[in-house]
Protein backbone atom coordinates (compact mmCIF):
# COMPACT_ATOMS: atom_id res chain seq x y z
CA UNK A 1 0.00 0.00 0.00
CA UNK A 2 2.78 2.32 0.54
CA UNK A 3 4.02 1.91 -2.90
CA UNK A 4 0.77 2.44 -4.41
CA UNK A 5 0.29 5.65 -2.04
CA UNK A 6 3.07 6.84 -3.56
CA UNK A 7 2.58 6.46 -7.18
CA UNK A 8 -1.05 7.97 -6.30
CA UNK A 9 1.27 10.89 -5.13
CA UNK A 10 3.16 11.30 -7.57
CA UNK A 11 0.40 10.93 -10.57
CA UNK A 12 -0.83 13.56 -8.56
CA UNK A 13 1.81 16.31 -8.57
CA UNK A 14 3.54 15.18 -11.77
CA UNK A 15 0.50 14.21 -14.17
CA UNK A 16 -2.32 16.47 -13.09
CA UNK A 17 -4.66 14.32 -11.59
CA UNK A 18 -7.74 15.14 -10.08
CA UNK A 19 -7.81 14.98 -6.70
CA UNK A 20 -10.34 16.02 -3.71
CA UNK A 21 -10.06 15.23 0.55
CA UNK A 22 -12.26 15.86 3.32
CA UNK A 23 -10.61 16.19 6.40
CA UNK A 24 -11.88 15.85 9.77
CA UNK A 25 -10.55 18.80 11.91
CA UNK A 26 -9.34 16.88 15.08
CA UNK A 27 -7.19 14.37 12.53
CA UNK A 28 -5.08 18.28 11.76
CA UNK A 29 -5.42 19.59 15.26
CA UNK A 30 -4.86 16.95 17.71
CA UNK A 31 -1.45 17.53 19.15
CA UNK A 32 1.53 15.37 17.92
CA UNK A 33 4.88 14.20 19.49
CA UNK A 34 6.89 16.97 16.88
CA UNK A 35 5.45 20.38 16.13
CA UNK A 36 7.81 20.23 13.46
CA UNK A 37 6.42 17.45 12.18
CA UNK A 38 3.00 18.54 12.40
CA UNK A 39 3.70 21.67 10.94
CA UNK A 40 5.62 19.87 7.62
CA UNK A 41 2.60 17.72 6.92
CA UNK A 42 0.28 20.27 7.32
CA UNK A 43 2.38 22.66 4.94
CA UNK A 44 2.13 19.34 2.68
CA UNK A 45 -1.41 19.82 2.71
CA UNK A 46 -1.13 23.64 1.74
CA UNK A 47 1.15 23.27 -1.01
CA UNK A 48 -1.34 19.90 -2.24
CA UNK A 49 -4.40 21.94 -1.93
CA UNK A 50 -3.04 24.91 -3.78
CA UNK A 51 -2.67 22.82 -7.26
CA UNK A 52 -5.41 23.63 -9.77
CA UNK A 53 -6.18 19.42 -9.50
CA UNK A 54 -6.29 19.68 -5.90
CA UNK A 55 -9.42 20.37 -3.68
CA UNK A 56 -8.75 20.33 -0.05
CA UNK A 57 -11.58 20.50 2.22
CA UNK A 58 -11.72 20.74 6.28
CA UNK A 59 -14.65 19.14 7.60
CA UNK A 60 -15.12 21.20 11.38
CA UNK A 61 -15.26 19.53 14.49
CA UNK A 62 -19.16 21.35 14.60
CA UNK A 63 -19.66 18.70 12.22
CA UNK A 64 -19.25 15.49 14.37
CA UNK A 65 -22.83 13.91 12.91
CA UNK A 66 -21.11 13.93 9.16
CA UNK A 67 -17.64 12.88 10.65
CA UNK A 68 -19.33 9.93 12.02
CA UNK A 69 -21.10 8.83 8.48
CA UNK A 70 -18.52 6.43 7.93
CA UNK A 71 -14.57 6.03 8.77
CA UNK A 72 -12.30 6.92 6.27
CA UNK A 73 -11.78 5.62 2.77
CA UNK A 74 -10.52 6.87 -0.64
CA UNK A 75 -12.58 6.53 -3.92
CA UNK A 76 -10.50 5.76 -6.86
CA UNK A 77 -11.47 6.70 -10.48
CA UNK A 78 -9.14 5.01 -13.04
CA UNK A 79 -10.94 6.83 -16.18
CA UNK A 80 -11.87 9.99 -17.73
CA UNK A 81 -15.39 9.90 -16.20
CA UNK A 82 -16.18 11.29 -12.71
CA UNK A 83 -17.45 8.24 -11.41
CA UNK A 84 -16.08 6.22 -8.71
CA UNK A 85 -14.53 2.30 -9.72
CA UNK A 86 -13.26 1.17 -6.35
CA UNK A 87 -13.24 2.17 -3.00
CA UNK A 88 -10.56 0.91 -0.40
CA UNK A 89 -10.25 1.41 3.29
CA UNK A 90 -7.88 -0.08 5.55
CA UNK A 91 -8.91 -2.49 8.52
CA UNK A 92 -6.20 -3.20 11.62
CA UNK A 93 -4.81 -5.78 8.88
CA UNK A 94 -5.27 -5.15 5.71
CA UNK A 95 -6.92 -3.05 3.04
CA UNK A 96 -10.19 -3.91 2.24
CA UNK A 97 -11.28 -3.00 -2.02
CA UNK A 98 -14.58 -2.61 -2.52
CA UNK A 99 -15.97 -2.91 -6.82
CA UNK A 100 -19.68 -3.11 -6.25
CA UNK A 101 -21.85 -0.47 -7.82
CA UNK A 102 -24.00 -0.44 -4.43
CA UNK A 103 -21.00 0.38 -2.99
CA UNK A 104 -19.79 3.03 -4.76
CA UNK A 105 -23.01 4.93 -4.99
CA UNK A 106 -23.52 4.76 -1.36
CA UNK A 107 -19.87 6.56 -1.08
CA UNK A 108 -19.94 8.55 -3.28
CA UNK A 109 -23.19 9.98 -1.43
CA UNK A 110 -21.63 10.01 1.88
CA UNK A 111 -18.24 11.87 -0.11
CA UNK A 112 -21.16 14.68 -1.23
CA UNK A 113 -22.62 15.15 1.91
CA UNK A 114 -18.86 14.57 3.63
CA UNK A 115 -18.01 18.00 1.19
CA UNK A 116 -21.48 19.54 1.27
CA UNK A 117 -21.03 19.45 5.50
CA UNK A 118 -17.13 21.28 5.13
CA UNK A 119 -15.55 24.73 4.72
CA UNK A 120 -15.06 25.47 1.28
CA UNK A 121 -10.90 25.01 0.02
CA UNK A 122 -10.59 28.55 0.34
CA UNK A 123 -11.55 28.76 4.38
CA UNK A 124 -10.12 25.41 4.73
CA UNK A 125 -6.40 26.64 3.31
CA UNK A 126 -6.74 30.02 5.76
CA UNK A 127 -7.70 27.17 8.70
CA UNK A 128 -4.72 24.84 8.11
CA UNK A 129 -2.63 27.95 7.80
CA UNK A 130 -3.73 29.41 11.28
CA UNK A 131 -3.39 26.15 12.74
CA UNK A 132 0.34 26.35 11.64
CA UNK A 133 0.66 29.11 13.50
CA UNK A 134 -0.91 27.83 16.58
CA UNK A 135 1.20 24.53 16.91
CA UNK A 136 3.18 24.87 19.89
CA UNK A 137 6.94 24.69 20.36
CA UNK A 138 6.33 23.35 24.00
CA UNK A 139 7.38 19.78 23.66
CA UNK A 140 11.39 19.66 22.88
CA UNK A 141 12.05 15.81 21.43
CA UNK A 142 14.77 14.82 19.18
CA UNK A 143 12.67 15.24 16.47
CA UNK A 144 12.71 19.07 16.34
Amino acid sequence: MVAIRRARRRTIEEHGTRFAAVIWEPALTAPMPSARVHREQLLHICNVAGQQNVSVQVLPLSEWRAAHMTSHFVMFNFGPEPAPEAVAYDTTSSTVILEDLEDMTHHAQIFEALRSAALPPEQSLTFLQEVMRTISDGEKGPEQ
